[in-house]
């Protein structure tokens, strides 16, 4: 099984520049890479059935919630 975090690049790039550290040469990346890469993934995964789908901007507390929900939903079939 696969959680996939869903966010929109613009926020991916807003908690990235948040976090007041000295950006990698991977995160300072243009937000039309990260559409890129967000598209590629959504492609990827939209093939697989063993891919959990989650709304990241959801808070740490739900998203967790959610994640363990799934996964002992999947542990029961």
């Amino acid at each position: 099984m696969t959680l996939f975090l869903r966010l929109a690049p613009t926020q991916v790039l807003a908690r990235t520049l948040g976090r007041k550290e000295t950006l990698t040469a991977f995160e300072q990346e243009k937000l039309d890479f990260w559409q890129r890469v967000a598209d590629g993934y959504e492609k990827i995964f939209a093939e697989r059935t063993n891919v959990v789908t989650l709304d990241a901007m959801q808070s740490t507390e739900t998203l967790c919630e959610q994640a363990l929900k799934r996964v002992i939903e999947l542990q029961k079939i």
